[in-house]
């Protein structure tokens, strides 16, 4: 799917879209969905070598992995977006 994409900021809003689909699967309960397009929002972010929408992807996908109970997972995402955030 990236392959055809042209301009680079084709992949940018691409991971913002994933970001923001994923924030409205967690505002509408669908946690499985939501981290499914938050863990895409990451891999497009951490490709593109941007901390700071690497940094918001990890915390949306914490806090939807927090909401599905899967705590551990969650406070590694948190902690990593904290990191970036300070760095």
């Amino acid at each position: 799917m990236l392959g055809r994409l042209r301009r680079p900021i084709d992949i940018v809003e691409m991971a913002k879209t994933y970001n923001n689909l994923g924030l409205v699967y967690i505002h509408k309960g669908e946690r499985g969905e939501a981290i499914k397009c938050l863990r895409t929002s990451l891999m497009i972010s951490e490709a593109l070598e941007g901390p700071g929408s690497t940094a918001i992807a990890h915390f949306n996908l914490g806090l939807a992995l927090a909401e599905d109970k899967r705590l551990e997972e969650a406070c590694d995402h948190i902690r990593e977006a904290a990191n970036l955030y300070t760095s």
